[in-house]
């Protein structure tokens, strides 16, 4: 006997419920909305708990704008998650301190260890030993064992140094005879960290100690699947886990923790209700996601099942946006944004304009502002105890516009970052040709002005023929004495760069014997003041190499030790930075500029442009709003797919790579 069921769904509240669309400019105000409305929902009705509200993403990356944006605004959250154990607090404070023990000289790791409340470290006392680190070329380790040299060290840091460098010596020994757990478990005791895990009954405190136990699990899991159990064979472990992507599965508990506002995604809230729900990201190819095909299709005849008709993966995403609606008792929120960092603008999700077709209505238009919420929601105390920089750098404003958490870490924390080969080597080379090109001016009688004075007069520049003013032999041996021989990997490593550093220098030689270029001058210190509302905005930097040919024209070199690309394929930082380099230029050299030249010294190629005004306009507005940004002492962090070239990378828990 078949029942007719009626599937037409009815609401079961008396009371009227709301759903609204809020739009937005950036990913950053849809943030802001999200919050401000929660803030005015909480005001309206003090009887709601930061519980009965969920923001719910389509995927995991994408919860990770609300959770900065939700820390930096003291609002309590909790993101629910299946995976990230190997970057909740407490285990990438294990990590790090596994990773001290390793190698002495991890000043990042160094860093994180420091920074554990354990210790009792000032931080502006941290400042000062990452400051004195980088001034005379230590490592952080090294800057602790010589204290004494250090100025302006407190008691107190002395004490916490003695603490640390006593626990370091002991669990090193440790590593040499006990498996990792051993040595996991004399830290957590040693140390006082389980101690002080464990002091209080806070809600927060008891999560962590509920990671600390699904991370310790993991490691006696590891242990029991490998003969060699030593904190090496760990680490190497999980270098490579998180190296395929893997930051460690979680077993998510909702009935612990403190009272919050929680963010998963759609999949994690399958069987739960709250009274309001925000669905974000409401844009194309975020909601719906782009499908992601198979490498290899198995052909139809070999599949038993009947294969669904029309588009199989699009009917999946309508399926979890109806399940994500359907969370929501009371209010029902879908926000949107029409910047999510990109190159354009975003398009609605096809689902918002599905909905526009029935009855009900969505109210487009950003949250209401809160007046007065200073009981709900408040802004986070910004620490200025650091300098202002007077002037900025083109790094300076790179760094924080890929991520103000990073600009945080290397220009206001100052610490010392683990060098490369590559880094090594393309340095060797810039000052190769920088003491081989002043040889050039030296002896054609070319001085080398100062560029940024006043009334210069310089002699019109020309090329020659390299041989006529300096031999091959001489720039190999140039190179010899301004080779650097730190970070590379093993004695291979480093004779492999030494033989691609020589043949490139023979390649350049050989197209010098042609045509050599006589600069005009070599690394010219400028600052430019950009000015805007009567405020002045000063960036100081270095340019490589400005050529001038016969008729006056200017042309600024940039060296790159890759291979060449096409103007296209330019990362737009790196056309930026020469942007910055010609405004400086054109306040000396006015309308004589001839290009912006990138020279790649592998296969001896250039790119040669030359900023628009609207360009150099725009590049201007940028630069002057990064600055302000800067000012403002607010390092959000802001996770993307940078973090996997971070150098901070393994000390920052909002990485997502």
């Amino acid at each position: 006997l078949k029942k007719k069921i009626s599937k037409e769904l009815k609401a079961q509240i008396k009371d009227k419920a709301e759903i609204l669309h809020l739009h937005t400019n950036t990913n950053n105000d849809e943030v802001k909305a999200v919050i401000e409305k929660i803030a005015e929902l909480k005001q309206k009705n003090k009887d709601l708990t930061w519980n009965d509200f969920a923001v719910l993403t389509r995927a995991n990356e994408a919860a990770n704008a609300f959770i900065a944006g939700f820390s930096a605004f003291n609002l309590p959250h909790q993101f629910i998650s299946s995976r990230g154990l190997y970057i909740k607090t407490v285990s990438l404070d294990i990590i790090n301190y596994l990773k001290l023990l390793d190698n002495y000289h991890e000043s990042s790791s160094l860093y994180r260890v420091m920074s554990m409340p354990v210790f009792s470290f000032d931080h502006r006392q941290i400042i000062n030993l990452n400051y004195w680190s980088k001034r005379k070329r230590w490592s952080l380790y090294e800057s602790m064992q010589k204290i004494s040299a250090v100025p302006n060290t407190t008691e107190q840091t002395l004490s916490s140094i003695n603490k640390l460098l006593s626990l370091i010596d002991k669990h090193s020994a440790l590593t040499m005879q006990k498996s990792v757990s051993e040595v996991i478990y004399a830290f957590l005791q040693d140390s006082g960290y389980l101690k002080y895990l464990t002091s209080t009954d806070d809600a927060a405190f008891r999560q962590q100690v509920n990671y600390l136990n699904q991370f310790y699990k993991k490691v006696k899991e590891f242990e029991q699947g490998n003969d060699d159990k030593s904190v090496k064979a760990f680490l190497n472990h999980l270098n490579l886990e998180i190296e395929a992507g893997e930051l460690g599965s979680l077993s998510p508990n909702l009935e612990e923790g403190p009272e919050a506002v929680k963010i998963m995604t759609v999949h994690a809230a399958k069987g739960l209700e709250f009274k309001y729900v925000f669905v974000a990201n409401l844009v194309d190819r975020r909601f719906p996601t782009n499908e992601r095909k198979d490498p290899i299709e198995l052909p139809e005849d070999l599949i038993k099942e009947i294969i669904p008709e029309g588009n199989i993966h699009l009917q999946e995403e309508r399926r979890l946006f109806y399940v994500a609606m359907t969370r929501a008792k009371l209010g029902l929120y879908l926000t949107s944004a029409q910047d999510y960092g990109g190159v354009t603008k975003k398009k609605l999700s096809r689902f918002l304009t599905e909905l526009s077709e029935f009855k009900f209505k969505l109210a487009k238009g950003p949250a209401q502002k809160i007046k007065s919420s200073a009981d709900v929601i408040t802004d986070k105390e910004v620490d200025i105890s650091y300098a202002i920089p007077k002037k900025f750098s083109f790094s300076q404003l790179r760094a924080f516009e890929s991520c103000p958490w990073q600009y945080r870490y290397g220009f206001v924390l100052s610490i010392p970052i683990k060098g490369k080969a590559v880094f090594s080597f393309g340095q060797t080379i810039h000052s190769t040709l920088q003491t081989f090109f002043q040889a050039v001016i030296d002896r054609t009688a070319v001085s080398q002005q100062d560029l940024f004075g006043e009334k210069i007069k310089v002699k019109k520049g020309d090329s020659i023929k390299a041989k006529e003013v300096i031999s091959l032999d001489e720039l190999l041996k140039i190179y010899e004495e301004s080779w650097i021989d730190d970070w590379y990997e093993s004695k291979k490593q480093k004779d492999e760069y030494r033989k691609k550093g020589a043949s490139l220098l023979k390649n350049l030689y050989k197209g010098w014997e042609k045509s050599l270029p006589v600069p005009r001058s070599l690394e010219e210190w400028f600052n430019l003041k950009l000015e805007e509302d009567g405020e002045v905005y000063t960036i100081a930097g270095r340019i490589d190499r400005i050529d001038e040919d016969k008729t006056g024209k200017i042309e600024i070199v940039d060296y790159k030790t890759g291979r060449s690309k096409n103007l296209k394929s330019l990362k737009p930082a790196d056309k930026d930075q020469l942007l910055i380099y010609q405004m400086a230029a054109q306040e000396v050299f006015g309308d004589k500029m001839k290009g912006l030249t990138f020279h790649y010294v592998e296969d001896d190629s250039k790119i040669t442009f030359l900023g628009t005004k609207k360009e150099l306009d725009k590049m201007k507005i940028k630069a002057i709003k990064l600055i302000k940004e800067i000012k403002k002492g607010q390092f959000n962090p802001k996770p993307s797919i940078l973090c996997k070239t971070c150098d901070f990378k393994d000390i920052c828990e909002f990485r997502i790579f």
